[in-house]
């Protein structure tokens, strides 16, 4: 059934027309580095002062809130060009398990990001949350690497 779709997917004629296309494939490639570089770039400088690497004159609270609205349009633009690449391949990717880690590790991101949203920001500047929010900025940030890792390893899979 999941298969038939990406099937279905794949071969509809705009997307194939895309995926053929000289120029716009890799453009979108090129704007999906680009997004992955601002998104993850500055996720990385909140979570490395959230582990209290960077940034420790500051408090946390300030620093990720002042980055958050940039990593999060970052990361929508990321996911549309992401959509975009996947469309003239998904068949390929459904039959690759680099591919579907790379959605699983996407996923625990996003639910170690949901927790810490829901559980710690109300306290990330108190003294006791300190080794919490480092746990879950050193997650993100090795959750993330791994998604690069895996997403540059389909290439060549």
């Amino acid at each position: 059934m999941l298969y038939e779709t990406f099937f279905a997917i794949e071969n509809y004629p705009t997307v194939v027309n895309f995926g053929e296309s000289l120029f716009a494939y890799p453009v979108v490639q090129g704007l999906h580095v680009l997004g992955l570089a601002v998104a993850v770039g500055l996720l990385a400088l909140a979570d490395l002062r959230l582990a209290n690497v960077l940034f420790t004159s500051y408090p946390a609270r300030a620093v990720v809130g002042g980055l958050r609205p940039w990593f999060i349009l970052g990361y929508g633009f990321m996911f549309l060009t992401g959509v975009l690449l996947f469309l003239p391949k998904a068949t390929q990717l459904y039959d690759s398990g680099l591919f579907w880690a790379k959605m699983a590790l996407i996923v625990l991101a996003g639910i170690n990001a949901l927790y810490f949203e829901l559980r710690y920001r109300r306290e990330a500047d108190e003294e006791g949350s300190a080794t919490r929010r480092k746990v879950a900025g050193l997650a993100s940030l090795g959750l993330w690497v791994a998604v690069i890792v895996t997403g540059r390893l389909l290439a060549y899979f």
